[in-house]
């Protein structure tokens, strides 16, 4: 009896042994496996950092690069411009009756007034009427010319002559401004016409208009200067002569004119 019990208790501590074994065992399984998916792990993430620590340099150079090419383009592009607006320039000519007005001898028909020696006063509203000859101011060439005055300078016009401006818009004349008088030299130089710009390819027409004040037989000459204050360094001067012929009392009213297109 006593030989039995020994035998069973070393069965029971060897079976708690194996116990013991078995978890042990597992427990290191799992240890294993964690750690082998761990190192997989930090094995992937090195590459994935090895990879971007290659690949983000490059896409950064390329996207800077991108950027480079572009600012230089758009540098390149705007220095074309700015060479362009430099090489291009307003080509500015003036008309009369589509004639070039340089040197040209302008005939003009002197208009009576209704009432021989009464002018009409700047309070009154100025007659509408046929100008007695269209003027057109052209730019031909491929730049604006800007704001664009007009001036003219009359020599020797008698003072029973009158020399007005015709707007086209309003179909009417107006006493242009004067700017400057000699008496001595019966010279005077009037505001003939302004534009606020004038585009490039493109044109602006006014007219003149002679009023006497009292008949007149003989033809009168006047010689004359144009000057044309634009967007350049010096303004354009063009010299020509008004020759002033006579007509008889006519009505004023409306009427159609040809003007340049």
């Amino acid at each position: 009896m006593n030989d039995e019990k020994p035998k069973k208790l070393s069965e029971c501590v060897t079976h708690a042994q194996v116990e013991d074994i078995v978890q042990k065992s597992i427990l290191e399984a799992k240890l294993a496996v964690t750690e082998s998916r761990v190192n997989w792990i930090l094995v992937i993430m090195g590459g994935l950092v090895a990879v971007l620590g290659v690949v983000v340099p490059i896409l950064w150079t390329q996207w800077n690069d991108a950027k480079v090419e572009q600012a230089i383009e758009k540098m390149e592009n705007r220095f074309k411009e700015l060479a362009g607006e430099q090489l291009r320039k307003p080509q500015v000519t003036c008309e009369f009756e589509g004639k070039p007005l340089l040197n040209a001898d302008v005939v003009i028909t002197a208009k009576m007034v209704n009432k021989p020696g009464v002018l009409p006063t700047l309070e009154e509203a100025s007659p509408v009427t046929t100008p007695s000859g269209i003027m057109c101011l052209r730019n031909t060439g491929d730049r604006s010319a800007g704001e664009a005055h007009v001036y003219v300078s009359v020599s020797s016009l008698p003072d029973y002559l009158r020399l007005h401006r015709w707007e086209p818009e309003l179909s009417m004349d107006m006493e242009p401004i004067q700017v400057e008088k000699d008496a001595s030299k019966h010279t005077a130089r009037y505001l003939l016409f302004r534009t606020t710009k004038l585009h490039a390819q493109s044109h602006d027409n006014f007219g003149l208009v002679v009023r006497a004040e009292q008949p007149f037989g003989k033809e009168i000459e006047c010689p004359a200067l144009l000057e044309v204050f634009y967007d350049a360094p010096e303004p354009l001067k063009i010299p020509f002569n008004i020759r002033i012929v006579s007509a008889e009392h006519e009505p004023m009213g409306p009427s159609d004119s040809n003007t340049p297109k």
